[in-house]
C-alpha cells in the first residue's frame, strides 16, 4: 500500500501550490517500511547562495619585468682542497723518545728539531766501529790518518817481494851454469822450483793485502753507518709546514719506520676538482677560477690553474684539474669541500628575474606570469645564478611581468592586482 502525503497549512488545509521546489517531501510505505523521499530543494538554494556570494577580491601583488641582462657564464663544478705539500715524519732508527717539542698544530720550519731519540746506544756503535777500523788498518801496516797505502809498501808484500828478487838472480844464474854444463839438471831443477815457489809466495802476500785494504774500507763504511744512525736520533723537519697529527709521545720505545709527526703546507692550497666533458674546451692554464666552501658563508676566494690531466676519465667523462690558491691567512684548511665557477664567456645575454619570483614544488620550479588581472601558472627552466638573480632558459619570455609576494596564495587563474616596482 502507498500513501502519499500533501503538506498541510497552518490551518489544517492541504496546500495544492507548492514552492519552486516539489513540497516538503514524499512519505512512501511499501511492504511496511517508512521511506523519506528528499526534495529538489537543495540544488536550487545552492544556486542562490553563489549568487548572492560577493565576487572574490584581487590578491595584490608586487610584481617585477623579465628582462634580459649581460652576464657572465660560468661552469659550477666541485672540489677539494688539498694540502699543497704532506709529509709523514718517521724514525730511520730505533729507541726511545727523549724530546718531542711539537704537538697538534705547531708551526715548524725546515730543518726544525721534532724528536729526538736516545743516544747512548748510537754513540757505542761508534766507538765499537771505530776499533774496528783501527784493526784493520793495523794489519795492512796504515798509520794513523793515512786513508790509502800502496801495496809494496806492506811489510809482507816487501818481504816476498825481496825472498823472490833473491831467488830469481839464482835462477837466472843457474840457467847460465846449465848451458854450460858447469851444474847438474838436478840442480837447475831445484833452483827454477824454489824461483817459482817464490813468486806464489809473492802473489800470495799481494793478495793478503788486498783483502785487508777491502776489510779496511768495510770497517770504514760501517763506522760511517755508526755516524749516520747517529744522527737520525736527531729528527727534523723536511719541509715548512704545520704538524697536523702527532703519532708517539715522549718516552715511547719505536722501532725503524714508525711514524713521528704528519706535515703539512698549506700555503698555497691545492684544489682539485673535475670539469664535466661540455666544459673542456674552456679550461686552459694559468685561468682564474673563484670558489666558496660552507666554512665561510657569503664569501669567496680565488686561484689559479696550475695543472690539467691530459686525459678524461672514461667511465665519469670528465677532465681533472688542480689549481693553487694562495692562504697566506690561513683560513682554509686542507679537507674542505669547494663550490667552483669557471669563467666560460664574458657579458653574454640572458633573462633574469628575482629569485624571489621562484616557486620550487615537487621537483618544480614555477613563477606567476601576471597575464591582465589573472595570475597564470608557468613551470620554468633555471640556469645561471647571479647576484639575487636567476637566468630563465625557458618558461618565460621577456618584457613579461612575474610575481614577487604572496606566492603561496597564488594559484593558476587567482585573480591579481599587480604592483611594478
Amino acid at each position: 500500500m502507498i500513501r502519499f502525503s500533501k503538506p498541510v497549512g497552518k490551518h489544517g488545509q492541504s496546500q495544492s501550490s507548492a514552492p519552486p521546489c516539489f513540497g516538503y517531501g514524499l512519505l512512501l510505505t511499501v511492504m511496511g517500511f517508512w521511506l523519506l523521499g528528499l526534495s529538489g530543494c537543495s540544488k536550487q538554494k545552492d544556486e542562490t547562495v553563489r549568487a548572492d556570494a560577493a565576487p572574490a577580491q584581487p590578491l595584490s601583488v608586487k610584481t617585477v619585468l623579465v628582462e634580459e641582462r649581460p652576464v657572465a657564464r660560468y661552469v659550477e663544478v666541485v672540489g677539494s682542497l688539498k694540502a699543497d705539500q704532506e709529509v709523514v715524519v718517521s724514525s730511520e732508527v730505533k729507541g726511545i723518545i727523549e724530546e718531542l717539542p711539537v704537538d697538534l698544530g705547531s708551526v715548524v720550519r725546515r730543518g726544525q728539531l721534532l724528536a729526538r731519540l736516545a743516544q747512548r746506544e748510537a754513540q757505542l756503535r761508534i766507538d765499537q766501529a771505530q776499533a774496528a777500523l783501527d784493526q784493520a788498518r793495523a794489519r795492512v801496516g796504515m798509520r794513523s790518518g793515512n786513508s790509502s797505502l800502496e801495496a809494496e809498501q806492506n811489510s809482507e808484500v816487501r818481504q816476498a817481494k825481496a825472498a823472490l828478487d833473491e831467488v830469481r838472480l839464482r835462477y837466472e844464474r843457474a840457467k847460465t851454469l846449465i848451458k854450460n854444463g858447469d851444474i847438474s839438471q838436478e840442480r837447475f831443477d831445484e833452483a827454477e822450483i824454489q824461483h817459482r815457489g817464490a813468486e806464489a809466495r809473492y802473489q800470495a802476500a799481494q793478495d793478503s793485502f788486498h783483502n785487508q785494504t777491502a776489510l779496511v774500507d768495510q770497517r770504514a763504511a760501517e763506522l760511517q753507518l755508526a755516524r749516520k744512525q747517529l744522527q737520525d736520533t736527531i729528527i727534523v723537519a723536511p719541509i715548512d709546514g704545520a704538524v697536523s697529527e702527532r703519532h708517539v709521545t715522549r718516552g715511547e720505545y719505536i722501532r725503524s719506520e714508525a711514524k713521528i709527526v704528519t706535515l703539512v703546507r698549506s700555503n698555497p692550497l691545492r684544489l682539485q676538482a673535475v670539469v664535466p666533458e661540455v666544459a673542456v674546451a674552456s679550461v686552459r692554464l694559468n685561468q682564474t677560477v673563484t670558489l666558496s666552501v660552507d666554512a665561510y658563508p657569503g664569501k669567496t676566494f680565488s686561484g689559479v690553474i696550475s695543472r690539467i690531466s691530459p686525459a678524461l676519465d672514461e667511465k665519469a667523462r670528465t677532465l681533472t684539474l688542480e689549481a693553487t690558491v694562495p692562504n697566506a691567512g690561513g683560513e682554509l684548511k686542507p679537507g674542505l669541500f669547494a663550490s667552483v665557477r669557471l669563467l666560460v664567456a664574458k657579458e653574454s645575454p640572458a633573462l633574469m628575474v628575482p629569485s624571489s619570483s621562484l616557486l620550487a614544488f615537487a621537483g618544480l620550479t614555477k613563477v606567476f606570469v601576471v597575464e591582465g588581472n589573472h595570475a597564470v601558472e608557468r613551470v620554468v627552466k633555471t640556469g645561471l645564478r647571479e647576484g639575487g638573480y636567476v637566468e630563465i632558459l625557458e618558461g618565460a619570455k621577456a618584457g613579461e611581468r612575474v610575481a614577487v609576494e604572496n606566492l603561496g596564495k597564488l594559484s593558476n587563474g587567482v585573480p591579481v592586482k599587480g604592483k611594478e616596482s
